[in-house]
Parts: structure tokens; sequence; C-alpha cells
């Protein structure tokens, strides 16, 4: 006698859903406050600053307001921490032509030498000479120093428009900065 096996089809078993309950730390939410401090744009900010087109860098010392690059105005304009424009306005020359055209600020940093015995970056109008207190990197490869003794802007011995230098850091371990060149991936 021979028996015969049939199968059943099968039969696909519905989904079944589980839900899992969360775990009962806090989670970080997603949402960020944002508030428009300060901007070239009537209606946009809080403040407005004409001086503020295309801003790039911004850096600051302990005890000083924010200073920014603004890269089409060819200024660095400093604020406060609610965004209030302060009264010096630092105009970024073009080498070459400090009196004539603006330049195009990018990066700034503030000179972490000057508490040091022989403070780096030193700036000079020909007659007046003393400490860069703010560094600024040009497109055009230029590295400017500012100091309120020389007038208005002097010039640090960087490089000579190697190459546009978007950003500076200053190396806390001497007198020395570090200028990453985008042209070149350094």
């Amino acid at each position: 006698m021979f028996r015969t096996h049939r199968r059943r089809p099968s039969v696909p078993h519905p989904i079944q859903l589980h839900i899992e309950a969360l775990e009962d730390r806090c989670l970080l939410s997603g949402n960020v406050l944002q508030t428009n401090l300060v901007s070239d744009l009537p209606g946009v900010a809080q403040h407005l600053d004409p001086n503020l087109v295309n801003p790039w860098g911004i850096s600051e010392s302990s005890t000083s307001p924010f200073w920014l690059s603004d890269n089409n105005s060819g200024h660095s304009t400093l604020y406060d921490t609610t965004g209030t424009p302060q009264a010096l306005v630092v105009s970024i020359p073009t080498p070459g032509d400090p009196a004539g055209n603006s330049g195009a600020p990018t990066g700034t940093v503030f000179n972490t030498t000057l508490a040091s015995k022989t403070p780096g970056f030193t700036v000079s109008d020909g007659t007046h000479s003393g400490p860069a207190i703010f560094l600024f990197a040009t497109e055009d490869g230029t590295i400017l120093g500012w100091n309120p003794t020389v007038d208005p802007t002097g010039q640090f011995n960087g490089p000579n428009h190697a190459s546009t230098h978007a950003v500076l850091a200053v190396d806390h371990s001497g007198n020395n900065f570090s200028e990453p060149d985008p042209l070149k991936q350094t």
C-alpha cells in the first residue's frame, strides 16, 4: 500500500507590526531656533549694516567684539553679541593701492602672540609700526594686519599673491600661522 502525501499550498502569513518602546532617556530634537542679528538687506535681521556684504571670516579676542571679513565691501566690521554694529570699520585695501580700491578679505584671526615677550606679525606704514592685533587674508593671497597705531591697515610680509587664502589659523606654539591653500589642496 502506498500512501500519497499531498502538501497544502502555502498561504502567506499576514505581516504583523510590532511597536517598540522608546528608551527612557531624553532624545535630542532636530529643531534649531535661528535669529538673524545683522544683514545688509533691510527687514531681514534685527540690525542693518550696509558694509556687511558677503561675510566670510569671523574672529574675536577675549575682550573684543566679533570681527567679520566683509568680502564684497572690502571692510572688516565689528559687532557685539546682540549683532549691534560697532563704530570702528576697518578698510581692507587692495595690495599696492592702500588709498584706492577695496580688497576682498576672506579669513581673519586674532593675533594670539600679543602676550608674548616678542609678539609677531609686525605691520608698518613707514612711520608707525606695531604688532598686528588682527590679521586678514584676502582673495589674492595677501596677508594684512591691523593695529590702531598703524593707519589704516598695514601689510604683513606674508605670501606675495601666491594663491587664494580663505582661512587663517594662528599657531599657539610660536609666531606662526597657517593658511591653507584650496588651489593647491594644502
